[in-house]
């Protein structure tokens, strides 16, 4: 099989093929990024799970505060006693309009309370909702209680950690509230979250943490271990006041490759190998019908070269025959001898068709050679030229002869009367009756060269190359009643070529110009190709 063939049915099979290959790979790409949004929505909704339990708990403790200040305000309890039965409280204090202590004062055993505090009583955005640059940040903003009544928390860093105040706001400007126990209000969150082992296989891929401001792991649950450079899947920030901190979720590179999308995968790969198996299969048949199809044509070329064969000795036995016998009866029977010059030309045409039909095999079997040998041009020129003046004769075509090359010079004769008997045969068959034919050769460097002129119709520019392919024919009025196989002017330029030269077209005027050149040869020797 030709590699001109198998190389665009290689790429008609692999085209589609690796555009449904690109094709599957981005839908599979696409399917992963989903289904892995899809399960990371999944674990982030577990993750706010747990933060609205943490955020219920806090809303609790607020309500238990805020009954505490309730009953203060009430002047049901001492502000000292105020949250006493509360294990959050740490310290109650109390402010006035300015956002100075009230409670506790200086020297009244509070004093570790003050010294970690003062930084923030001073500020004047403490206790209005606004964020303020340094240790202190508002993180949650108050509930309205009435018109003038507000809450919230302040939080701010001291000794390494973070320390939570809960304050109400009072109607004359002050403040009211706690100082939360750091330890215990995590004991509490802790409390809220799942146990550290879990059955299931969800706790053995995965671990989940609890993470301060500072990203220490203060709680986690789940049997997966990551390694220490892991990054979590997926996180979720806590509500005020916890804001800083935040729940994370690890689990193993491969977590998110489910056995779904694995399954969808090896959908998608079973059909791309089924379409893959497809083309194959037609590429199969179209391979195997080509194989038929040129095993047959080359049967039917075989058959036509071993009938070439067989008829070549015949009829240059019947042409010489009636030539001879055209010889001996011209004058005693001119009837008699002019059927036998009919039989000689007939003969002699058909010769020439069977040995451009053996060149032409020859070429295609790259098996096509020449045979050089020394020999004078003008004569090959002449030698060919009688075989045709007879039917040039009968049709009135006169022909202009100005040979100019007598040297005694290496080339193929029978190729250059190949292609020079190919030129008149076409000059025979498509010129007008009593038309005139230039031949003239000459010698260009190492080129011998001869041209062919007529003043016919000529042929158009579009199909001056045309014309040189294989059993191509220019169909017009002219040509359309002719008889030809169209390999003439094709194997007559791949001769002129294997000779060193070329046969062209030139631009005319008037009818149809061609030249066909050779190249001399040094030494006698044979080229093949």
């Amino acid at each position: 099989m030709k590699i001109r063939f198998v190389i665009p049915l290689i790429l008609l099979i692999l085209t589609p093929l690796g555009l449904l290959a690109w094709l599957g790979v981005l839908l599979a790409s696409q399917e992963r990024a989903s289904v892995e949004e899809r399960y990371v929505g999944l674990i982030r909704e577990d993750l706010q799970s747990i933060a609205l339990r943490i955020d219920r708990m806090i809303e609790d403790r607020e309500r238990k505060m805020l009954s505490a200040i309730d009953d203060y305000l009430a002047g049901d309890i001492r502000i000292e006693d105020m949250g006493a039965d509360n294990p959050t409280v740490s310290e109650p204090f109390l402010l006035d309009s300015n956002r100075d202590p009230v409670y506790p004062k200086p020297g009244q055993g509070h004093d570790t309370f003050l010294n970690r505090t003062v930084e923030i009583w001073g500020d004047p955005s403490l206790f209005r909702g606004e964020s303020r640059e340094g240790a202190t940040q508002v993180l949650r903003a108050g509930r309205i209680l009435d018109s003038n009544d507000s809450f919230g928390w302040e939080t701010w860093y001291w000794n390494r950690g973070m320390n939570f105040l809960f304050w109400r706001a009072l109607p004359d400007g002050g403040a009211i509230g706690f100082e939360v126990n750091r330890a215990r209000l995590i004991a509490d969150i802790i409390e809220e979250l799942p146990d550290t082992h879990l059955d299931g296989r969800q706790s053995e891929e995965k671990q989940f943490r609890l993470v301060d401001s500072q990203g220490k792991s203060l709680y986690q649950w789940g049997a997966f271990t990551p390694e220490g450079d892991s990054e979590p899947i997926t996180s979720l920030n806590l509500e005020a006041p916890l804001s800083s901190w935040s729940l994370q979720v690890f689990a193993p590179s491969d977590y998110l490759k489910s056995d779904g999308l694995s399954s969808y995968a090896m959908s998608l790969w079973l059909g791309l190998i089924a379409v893959g198996l497809g083309l194959l299969a037609v590429g199969y048949l179209v391979i195997r019908e080509y194989t038929r199809e040129m095993r047959e044509a080359e049967q039917r070329v075989t058959f036509v070269n071993q009938v070439s064969h067989e008829l070549k000795t015949p009829l240059t036995n019947i042409r010489m025959y009636a030539e001879l016998l055209q010889d001996e009866i011209a004058e005693e029977s001119p009837s008699l001898a002019k059927k036998t010059r009919i039989i000689a030309e007939e003969s002699g045409r058909l010769s020439r068709l069977i040995g451009n039909i053996l060149t032409f095999s020859r070429k295609e079997r790259a098996k096509l050679q020449l045979h050089f040998s020394k020999g004078v041009l003008d004569e090959t020129i002449r030698a060919t030229l009688d075989q045709f003046r007879p039917l040039l004769t009968a049709k009135g075509i006169e022909i202009d002869l100005d040979l100019k090359t007598p040297d005694n010079v290496y080339f193929d004769s029978d190729a250059v009367g190949q292609m020079v008997g190919n030129l008149l045969s076409n000059v025979e068959k498509y010129c007008h009756p009593k038309s005139r034919v230039s031949l003239t050769t000459f010698r260009k460097g190492a080129n011998l060269v001869v041209e062919i002129a007529d003043n016919g119709p000529g042929i158009s520019k579009s199909e001056r190359e045309k014309i040189f392919r294989p059993f191509y024919r220019v169909s017009n009025e002219l040509t359309d009643g002719v008889t030809g196989t169209g390999i003439g002017l094709s194997i007559s330029r791949d001769l002129a070529r294997m000779h060193g030269g070329d046969l062209e077209l030139l631009p005319s005027d008037k009818g149809a110009r061609f030249r066909l050149a050779v190249q001399i040869q040094s030494i006698e020797e044979n080229r093949g190709s």
